[in-house]
C-alpha cells in the first residue's frame, strides 16, 4: 500500500469504529475515535506536502473542524454555539480554498449561482422543518446554513477548472454535499427527532465529507506538480 494512502485507510477504519461505538453505546471509544479523526487528515496533508500549492487554508479548515468536534462533545448550549462558530470558520476556510482553485468569473458564474440557489432552497426546507424547535438558535442556525451553502456551491464550481474537472466529481463535490447532509441530519437529531441511527448517519456523512475534501486537496496539489 502506498505511504500516501496509509493514513486515509486508518482514518476510514477509525471512522467505522466510531460509528459502531455510537450504535453499541461505547462512550469512551466514541469520544476517543471522534477526537483523533480530523488530526489524521491534517497529518495526511502535511506529510504529502499538499499545502505547497494551496497554502495553509485547508489545514486551518481542518483545525477549526477539530475544535468544533471537541466543543460538540459538551452538553451545554454554549458548547454547541461555540462549535457552530468553529465550523463556520471551517466553511469560510474551505470557501477561500475553493476560490483559490477556481475563481468565479462572469463566464462561469452560473455554475456557482444555480447550485447555491438549490442548496439554499434545501437549507430553507430544513430550516422551516425545524424553526419551531430552534428557540434561541433560530438566527445562528439560519446564518450557519448560508455559510455551508456558499462553501458547497464553491466546491461544485471547482468543476469549471478544466485541469481537475473529473477529480472534483469524486472529491470536492460529494464531500461538500455530504457535509451539507451531515449538518442537516445533526440539526434534525438535536432539535426535533433524536435517534441513534441519525447519530450514526451524522458522523458517517461528516467523516466521509472530510475524507473526500481532503483527498481532493491532495490530488489537486499532485496534479499541479
Amino acid at each position: 500500500m502506498s505511504k500516501r494512502k496509509i493514513l486515509l485507510v486508518i482514518f476510514l477504519l477509525i471512522l467505522l469504529m466510531h460509528c459502531l461505538s455510537i450504535q453499541v453505546e461505547m462512550t469512551q471509544i466514541r469520544t476517543v475515535t471522534k477526537v483523533v479523526l480530523v488530526p489524521l487528515l491534517m497529518i495526511h496533508l502535511l506529510i504529502n506536502r499538499s499545502l505547497r500549492l494551496l497554502g495553509y487554508l485547508p489545514l486551518i479548515a481542518l483545525l477549526f473542524s477539530w475544535i468544533g468536534d471537541i466543543l460538540l462533545l459538551g452538553d451545554e448550549p454554549a458548547f454547541f454555539l461555540s462549535g457552530m462558530i468553529a465550523f463556520v470558520m471551517t466553511h469560510v476556510s474551505y470557501s477561500f480554498t475553493f476560490l483559490k482553485i477556481k475563481q468565479v468569473t462572469p463566464k462561469d458564474r452560473s455554475y456557482f449561482i444555480f447550485p447555491l440557489l438549490a442548496l439554499l432552497a434545501f437549507s430553507l426546507l430544513v430550516f422551516f422543518y425545524l424553526k419551531d424547535y430552534l428557540g434561541s438558535y433560530l438566527i445562528p442556525v439560519l446564518f450557519y446554513m448560508v455559510f455551508i451553502s456558499l462553501m458547497a456551491a464553491l466546491a461544485i464550481h471547482t468543476r469549471t477548472n478544466s485541469k481537475i474537472q473529473t477529480l472534483t466529481l469524486y472529491t470536492f463535490i460529494p464531500g461538500a454535499l455530504l457535509f451539507v447532509v451531515s449538518d442537516a441530519l445533526l440539526a434534525i437529531n438535536m432539535f426535533r427527532v433524536q435517534h441513534i441511527v441519525l447519530e450514526v448517519l451524522v458522523m458517517l456523512t461528516y467523516g466521509l465529507a472530510q475524507f473526500f475534501i481532503t483527498r481532493g486537496f491532495q490530488k489537486t496539489a499532485e496534479f499541479s506538480e
